[in-house]
């Protein structure tokens, strides 16, 4: 019971953009979280606050999903290290050097780890491919028949691939030669990604000589060929996964599970468009800009849905029958695209007109080698191939594995005598 208080705040002049995977302390002493940065996409640091809430401190850089037991800070490197740190609860402080306990954890886009303790001193945490390999672009027609997009450039690609209006080049988020996530934008049969500065989550604005991105604030605009720093416009907050309407005034984007409508110009205040208790997730508007579809959780898991746009609520349509994320719409507007909870990639038929209508869903292929829904894809203008991304050669990812220590309580107390240990305990 009681009226919900906000427990922390992302600190903006620090380039938090939002606090995650809340992590309490036993006995009220407060609670632990991830902090991720502004700065770039895969950017994270563990802090803490007390039982009052406020201003979280910093305790760790680089790492997420903490935990505490047994007098310890347990929390994810980067590069999948399950690493542990003497922790003391009066201070809220790490006393000592971190060591690792656990190694090859699974480690997936925004900040993703499965790891736990149980009380009787029982780990147990997922072991996978990282999302942070080398990865390429390919094409991928609609019976899955894969086609390298250039072989002699690959990154360490995060987030979907985002096509220009004529399929030519795409916007990405990637580490290039550097820990440091960066917005490119990629010519796709040749040649280097060109930094383009920016946030996270690019997409072009109509003409394909902008583009927008979140930032700390509400968003970034700038031209994409780099020649002046994109501007940024304030709003409710960070506004993920913005998209363009294709008169260029508004931009759909998430914040807070829910999407909202924003003026370009910013001259208005974000309105919202879509909201309530359930999740919705990333947007995506028709061509013509009449429709607007999205994923979300009200059914209890995520299924697709249209509406008309701007005016929401006139109607909704769900379109996906067996789970969907990731939508798409066809340059021609005549189908939609999304995976399923299997991870197939499905077309669904569309009409689009004074009324909505939509087809029986058609399985193409299976996305599974492509990392989909960590990655998503984007569609050709043609509608006969998806720009997917996969590991570098194709190399078949090592099979999810659950791993279990026992008597982890004791590992815990003989590790430090060893800390340059690398490995599963």
């Amino acid at each position: 019971g009681g009226q919900p208080e906000p427990a922390s705040m992302p600190d903006t002049a620090l380039s938090e953009s939002w606090h995650a995977s809340p992590a309490p302390l036993p006995n009220g002493r407060g609670v632990l979280m991830s902090i991720a940065h502004q700065r770039g996409v895969g950017e994270w640091a563990i802090g803490v606050v007390g039982p009052k809430g406020g201003k979280a401190k910093v305790l760790v850089a680089g790492g997420f999903k903490p935990a505490y037991t047994a007098g310890h800070l347990l929390y994810v490197s980067r590069d999948g290290l399950l690493l542990a740190a003497p922790f003391e609860l009066d201070r809220l402080e790490v006393t000592g050097p971190a060591f690792p306990v656990g190694d090859g954890l699974a480690v997936r886009g925004s900040g993703r780890a499965d790891v736990a303790v149980a009380r009787n001193g029982s780990l147990i945490y997922l072991t996978g491919q990282a999302a942070t390999l080398n990865r390429e672009l390919v094409w991928v027609d609609r019976v899955g028949i894969v086609t390298t997009v250039d072989s002699s450039w690959s990154a360490g690609i995060l987030g979907r691939p985002l096509l220009s209006s004529d399929g030519r080049a795409a916007l990405l988020s990637a580490t290039i030669g550097t820990n440091m996530p960066q917005m490119v934008m990629k010519q796709l049969d040749h040649g280097p990604a060109q930094k383009i500065g920016g946030g996270p989550s690019p997409s072009w604005f109509p003409g394909d000589r902008e583009f927008v991105a979140t930032s700390p604030r509400g968003f970034f605009r700038g031209p994409v060929d780099g020649s002046v720093a994109p501007h940024e416009t304030a709003s409710i907050g960070p506004l993920g996964f913005p998209v363009v309407s294709p008169d260029g005034k508004w931009i759909v984007a998430a914040y807070a599970n829910d999407l909202y409508l924003q003026a370009v110009d910013g001259h208005e205040p974000a309105k919202l468009l879509v909201g309530g208790p359930a999740a919705e997730g990333r947007p995506a508007l028709s061509p013509d800009g009449r429709w607007l579809a999205y994923p979300s959780d009200e059914s209890g898991r995520f299924e697709i849905y249209v509406r008309p746009f701007p005016d929401v609520q006139q109607s909704k349509h769900q379109v996906s029958t067996a789970g969907g994320q990731g939508v798409r719409w066809a340059a021609s507007a005549r189908e939609l695209y999304f995976v399923d909870e299997k991870n197939d990639l499905v077309a669904v038929p569309v009409m689009l007109g004074p009324t909505f209508a939509a087809g029986a869903p058609v399985r193409l292929f299976s996305a599974e080698p492509f990392g989909v829904p960590t990655w998503l894809f984007d569609v050709a203008p043609d509608g006969k191939r998806f720009l997917m991304t996969r590991p570098v050669g194709g190399v078949v990812p090592q099979p999810d594995r659950v791993v279990l220590v026992q008597n982890f309580f004791s590992v815990l107390k003989a590790k430090p005598a060893n800390q340059a240990t690398r490995g599963i305990p």
